[in-house]
């Protein structure tokens, strides 16, 4: 998964499903948030690493 300040896209498979989704953050929301929709969700291993350009 790649979050940056105006998008968030995943990849699934070793990329053989890819979602991309535009995002706007309120101002001053610098956090991520995981959530799911009408289910359940288990995040497991979960690393955040910030990538630097």
């Amino acid at each position: 998964m790649l979050v940056d300040r105006s998008s968030v896209e995943y990849f699934i498979d070793e990329g053989r499903h890819v979602h991309s989704h535009r995002v706007f953050p309120f101002p001053g929301d610098d956090h991520i948030r995981l959530f799911v929709n009408d289910g359940e969700a288990t995040f497991r291993a979960l690393t955040i690493r910030e990538l630097k350009v």
